[in-house]
């Protein structure tokens, strides 16, 4: 009969967590789907839970979306977290909400910028025949052109407009911003070019 000196020790719920939650990452890593379901299924109330004291009830789920997003990312590429995912999610919502906060802060500024004016809001139509306005959209490369499209006419977050452009939901921010800056530069140079004449 063997004795041992210490009893072995039960595992604790918390180290029973850090070693499933190490089996689970490393499981995402060589691309099992499932895993990664699991690990959204254990930590996403808390990521809305996180999300919830850092942005406005409409941005909590995009919030989250783009938290676990990153994340699969970054594990799949060989880096994130490896033994416990929660620390790193967090870290990961809290950037997200900074991040969708930005996107959310240049929208209200362009569309200040471009509000109607009186005669506009008593005549939508007024705007169509803005020349200017035009001139300025179509001197805008096609991509740039149809970013905003779908990005203002459409209402597209910028996952979806990433999904269609096949680059992630951060790329696809990045270029709706690029996009409507160009838009309002050429526009302005319009109505520069307008005034001295």
């Amino acid at each position: 009969m063997t004795t041992f000196d210490t009893p072995p020790q039960r595992p604790t719920s918390r180290s029973r967590t850090e070693a499933s939650d190490r089996s689970l990452l490393l499981a995402v890593r060589i691309g099992d789907a499932g895993a990664y379901g699991e690990l959204y299924r254990r930590y996403a109330g808390d990521a809305r839970r996180y999300a919830r004291s850092l942005a406005g009830p409409d941005d909590v789920e995009d919030v989250v979306a783009e938290s676990f997003a990153k994340m699969l990312r970054a594990v799949r590429s060989g880096h994130g977290p490896v033994d416990r995912a929660a620390p790193y999610l967090m870290v990961a919502v809290r950037t997200s909400a900074a991040t969708i906060h930005g996107r959310r802060a240049r929208a209200r500024a362009f569309d200040l910028k471009f509000a109607p004016t009186e005669a506009v809001m008593e005549d939508p139509s007024a705007l169509v025949s803005d020349d200017q306005l035009v001139t300025a959209f179509r001197s805008l490369s096609r991509r740039w052109r149809q970013v905003i499209w779908w990005s203002v006419i459409e209402g597209m977050s910028p996952g979806e407009i990433g999904e269609r452009l096949d680059i992630n939901a951060s790329a696809a921010a990045a270029l709706t911003y690029r996009a409507r800056r160009a838009l309002q530069q050429a526009y302005e140079r319009g109505q520069r070019g307008n005034l001295s004449e």
